[in-house]
């Protein structure tokens, strides 16, 4: 699916601006998008949604800021189960803000219901398809058989043919 430069290149330029060698690099991209809104009230999201379903940029730009926080929670989740497996915070980050780019270019009404589900679906398949192409088999499915358990994400094989993992 091809999206709209403006509103895409947004999102995956915000981890350019963190420096690979800082020490922490969470807390710099936390920085980063400190100044990002928070999650949006569920009358401004629905909103949002109805907008975005018709392919307005802004309301895009705004629902992909607003859930940076969630990308950042689901890659965090992430980095600590593939601590010894040499991925860096930084690549899940961008996998995600990948997938939380997908999510909006495939928002719906009938996922508007249910939208954080989709874009955490999205956010974890996306991470997942960087994954497999890192880790190990058997580790990928460590990691998979425990992310989905904890996050208890009954139809995630919607997400994970979007992406063709």
């Amino acid at each position: 699916m091809k999206h709209d430069v403006s509103w895409t290149e947004v999102i995956r330029n915000l981890t350019k601006d963190v420096p690979r060698d800082c020490p922490d690099p969470a807390i710099a991209y936390l920085e980063i998008i400190r100044d990002k809104p928070f999650p949006v009230s569920v009358k401004e999201e629905e909103l949002l949604i109805q907008r975005a379903i018709e392919n307005e940029i802004t309301s895009k730009i705004v629902l992909a800021e607003s859930n940076l926080r969630n990308v950042v929670s689901t890659a965090k989740w992430f980095f600590n189960e593939c601590e010894s497996e040499n991925v860096t915070f930084l690549e899940l980050i961008d996998a995600g803000n990948l997938g939380l780019i997908e999510a909006l270019g495939n928002v719906t009404q009938s996922v508007a219901t249910q939208f954080q589900k989709h874009i955490t679906e999205y956010v974890s398949a996306s991470i997942i398809q960087m994954l497999a192409k890192l880790l190990t088999a058997d580790s990928l499915k460590r990691v998979e058989n425990s992310f989905f358990a904890t996050r208890h994400i009954d139809d995630m094989p919607r997400a994970r043919k979007a992406f063709a993992i």
